[in-house]
């Protein structure tokens, strides 16, 4: 997976804050945040909802037709069971995912 990095300003007032995140962090931010009871498991509906939400907050998310979640829910979880994954899967998963998107976006993922 290609490694992209995006800034984050903090708003102290004594001090601004910059660091870097990569596409990496956010992914795994993702999976934590839905790891609700901290088992490191998650089912792939949870995980695809709070995408869809994320992305629904994006003026220009770019991700508008239901297919690319679905899609990314079959790289999951392929017999559509609801299964829960671990990190690693999920990072294989939605690295394809996005590999996906970008062959298909000329290598843009919007």
């Amino acid at each position: 997976m290609a490694t992209e990095t995006f800034e984050a300003e903090g708003t102290d007032d004594s001090m601004n804050v910059s660091r870097l995140i990569t596409e990496e962090d956010l992914i795994d931010s993702l999976f934590y945040t839905c790891d609700m009871t901290c088992r490191g498991k998650v089912p792939v509906s949870r995980l695809v909802e709070y995408l869809k939400c994320t992305t629904a907050a994006a003026d220009n998310s770019g991700l508008e037709t239901k297919t690319e979640f679905d899609d990314l829910s079959m790289l999951l979880d392929p017999d559509g069971q609801d299964i829960c994954v671990d990190l690693e899967t999920y990072r294989q998963g939605i690295a394809q995912w996005i590999k996906n998107l970008r062959d298909s976006n000329n290598g843009q993922v919007t």
